[in-house]
C-alpha cells in the first residue's frame, strides 16, 4: 500500500498536478538570474574601480631616475684681466656626466583628476544600462512566449470542443445509417474532419512543447509541458512619458555623462600647483666651474596656467552641446514611436473589452438556452445529443471568452511594458 501511494504521488508531481502555478514575473526573475548579460555588472564594477583606482595615483609622487653623458666642443670661459690681480678662472670640462633622481608630487591639478573619474562613473552606469536595455528586450521576448503559450492552450481547449461535438453528430449519422436513412459515405465527411481536428490538435501540442522549450531556454529553467501558467492582471496606468523605458534611461545618463565633459573641458585650463625635488651626482655639479664631481639636490614648486588657448575650450563645449542636442531628438524619436505603439494597445484592449461584453451576453444567452434544454430533456421533448450540443455550444462560448480575456491581459502587459511600467530586471 505504501508503495502505491509513492507511486500515485510522484506520478502527480510528473504531471505537474503539485507544481505551482507558474507566473510571468517568476519567469522575468529567472531570465535575469539567467542571462548571460546580468554576470557583466559585477565586472563592470570591477572595471570601473581599477581605473578609479589609476587615476587616484595622479596624485601620489612620481619618481623617475636620468642619466647622462655628453661632450661639446666648447665650454665658457672667462678671460679678466684685472690691474694687480692674478686671476685663474677655470673652464668647465669639455666632457660632461649627470645622473639625477627626479620627483614630482601634483598639488593641485584644477580637478581634472575629479571630473575624470565622474566621467567613468558615468560611463559604468551607461554600460550597466546597457545590460538593461537587453535584458528588457529578452522579458518582451517572454511575454510573448509566455501568452503564446496560455493562446495555445486556449486554442487548443476550443478544437477539443469542437471535436466533442463533431463525434456526438457523427454517432448520430452512423445511427441513421444503421437505419437507412442516410448512406455510408456521408459518414466519411465526418471522418475527415475528425482527422483534421486531431492533426490540428498534435499541432498545437508541438507548438506548445515548443513554446515551453523556449521560455525554458531564456530562463534557464525546464518547465513540465503541463505546467499550469497563471494569466497576468494588470492595471492600465496614465501615461505619464517614457523616463522608465531603459532605452530613454540610457540616453538621459549619455546627456549627463556630456555634462561632465564640459566640465572636464573647463578644468584643462585651471592653474595646476606642482612640487618638485631632484637629487644629483655629476661633473658640474650646480657649481658650473668645479671640475671636480659632485652631488647636489634641488627642491621648489611650480604653477601652470593656460591663460589663452584662442578659445579651443568654447568650441569643444560648443560641440558636446550639439551632442546633447543630438540626444535630445533620439529621445523624441523614440518617445514618438513608443507613442505610436500605445495608441495601437490601447485600440487592442478596447476591442477586446468590447468583445469580451459581447460574449458575456452570449454567455447569459446561452445559460437560458441550456435551462430551457435541460428542462425539454427531462419532459422528453428532446434527445440527450440535442441537449449536449447546445452545453458544448455554451462551453465554446465560454472559452471565446476566456480567449479574448487573455489576449485582453497580454495586450494590458505589453501596454505596460512599452511605458516601462514593468519592475526592471
Amino acid at each position: 500500500m505504501k508503495h502505491l501511494v509513492n507511486g500515485i504521488i510522484l506520478t502527480l508531481l510528473a504531471t505537474g498536478a503539485f507544481s505551482q502555478e507558474l507566473n510571468l514575473e517568476k519567469c522575468f526573475r529567472l531570465a535575469e538570474d539567467n542571462h548571460p548579460k546580468a554576470g557583466e555588472k559585477v565586472l563592470l564594477d570591477k572595471s570601473l574601480q581599477t581605473r578609479l583606482n589609476k587615476l587616484n595615483k595622479n596624485f601620489l609622487p612620481q619618481l623617475s631616475l636620468d642619466g647622462k653623458a655628453s661632450y661639446q666642443s666648447d665650454v665658457t670661459q672667462v678671460d679678466a684681466d684685472v690691474p694687480g690681480m692674478n686671476l685663474d678662472i677655470p673652464s668647465p670640462d669639455k666632457d660632461q656626466y649627470k645622473a639625477t633622481l627626479n620627483l614630482t608630487q601634483t598639488i593641485y591639478d584644477g580637478g581634472i583628476t575629479n571630473t575624470k573619474q565622474q566621467i567613468e562613473k558615468a560611463g559604468n552606469k551607461i554600460d550597466k544600462q546597457e545590460i538593461e536595455v537587453t535584458l528588457f528586450d529578452v522579458k518582451e521576448q517572454i511575454t510573448t512566449t509566455y501568452f503564446s503559450i496560455l493562446l495555445l492552450q486556449q486554442q487548443k481547449a476550443k478544437l477539443r470542443t469542437t471535436k466533442d461535438k463533431l463525434k456526438a453528430k457523427y454517432k448520430k449519422l452512423q445511427t441513421a445509417v444503421r437505419h437507412g436513412s442516410a448512406i455510408p459515405a456521408d459518414t466519411n465527411v465526418m471522418k475527415v474532419e475528425l482527422v483534421k481536428l486531431d492533426n490540428r490538435i498534435r499541432q498545437l501540442e508541438r507548438q506548445r512543447k515548443t513554446a515551453f522549450e523556449v521560455l525554458a531556454e531564456l530562463t534557464g529553467k525546464d518547465f513540465n509541458p503541463q505546467r499550469k501558467l497563471s494569466v497576468p492582471q494588470y492595471d492600465l496606468p496614465d501615461s505619464s512619458g517614457f523616463s522608465n523605458r531603459p532605452e530613454m534611461e540610457r540616453l538621459t545618463l549619455q546627456q549627463q555623462r556630456i555634462d561632465d565633459y564640459k566640465k572636464l573641458s573647463k578644468r584643462k585650463h585651471y592653474p595646476k600647483v606642482m612640487a618638485f625635488g631632484k637629487a644629483g651626482y655629476g661633473r658640474p655639479g650646480l657649481n658650473m666651474l668645479s671640475e671636480d664631481f659632485d652631488s647636489y639636490w634641488i627642491l621648489g614648486a611650480k604653477v601652470s596656467w593656460d591663460l589663452w588657448n584662442w578659445n579651443k575650450s568654447d568650441d569643444e563645449r560648443k560641440i558636446l552641446s550639439l551632442k546633447q542636442d543630438i540626444l535630445e531628438k533620439e529621445k523624441a524619436s523614440l518617445a514618438k514611436n513608443f507613442s505610436v505603439k500605445l495608441v495601437k494597445k490601447k485600440s487592442e484592449i478596447s476591442d477586446y473589452r468590447s468583445q469580451m461584453k459581447d460574449d458575456q451576453q452570449v454567455l447569459a444567452l446561452y445559460k437560458d438556452i441550456v435551462a430551457s434544454y435541460s428542462s425539454k430533456l427531462d419532459n422528453g421533448a428532446i434527445t440527450s445529443s440535442e441537449y449536449i450540443e447546445q452545453l458544448n455550444n455554451q462551453k465554446k462560448a465560454r472559452l471565446e471568452y476566456e480567449l479574448h480575456q487573455i489576449q485582453l491581459e497580454k495586450a494590458k502587459v505589453e501596454y505596460n511594458l512599452t511605458l516601462g511600467n514593468l519592475g526592471q530586471f
